[in-house]
């Protein structure tokens, strides 16, 4: 390793007035996955360009959600004021399929993690495990 800079992506432009931040990224296999400010977008890892995928900039997450990847599976939270659900995104290849679990009752007290084929929501004084698929 030589600490040298492989690749850097931009910041895209905001809609005038807003302020632009990158959510918590994550690695898996050639990809990195982030939220750039509410979206979610993945790049290859070798060349740092936005990579062909068909939920590229149509699903939204809370900029504070980690990323988790688990079984097949991108799990990420979306929230409103008052409430919000946790998105899978399929990541096998023959399959774009998409999940909602609508189970975030406190949408600023919650939080995602994932390991050995699972995933657990704790949210607000409720542990919850997940289905990985």
């Amino acid at each position: 390793m030589t600490g040298k800079q492989v690749w850097r992506a931009e910041n895209p432009k905001p809609p005038e007035g807003q302020v632009f931040f990158w959510g918590a990224p994550t690695l898996h296999g050639e990809h990195l996955y982030v939220s750039a400010r509410e979206v979610l977008l993945r790049f290859d890892l070798r060349t740092g360009k936005p990579s062909d995928w068909p939920y590229a900039g149509l699903v939204q997450c809370d900029p504070h959600s980690p990323l988790v990847v688990q079984g097949n599976g991108l799990w990420s939270v979306a929230v409103s004021r008052t409430e919000g659900g946790i998105n899978v995104l399929s990541l096998a290849p023959e399959n774009e399929t998409t999940w909602v679990f609508r189970i975030v009752k406190n949408p600023e007290a919650y939080w995602i993690g994932g390991d050995a084929d699972r995933v657990v929501l704790m949210d607000g004084t409720t542990l919850t495990a997940l289905p990985v698929f």
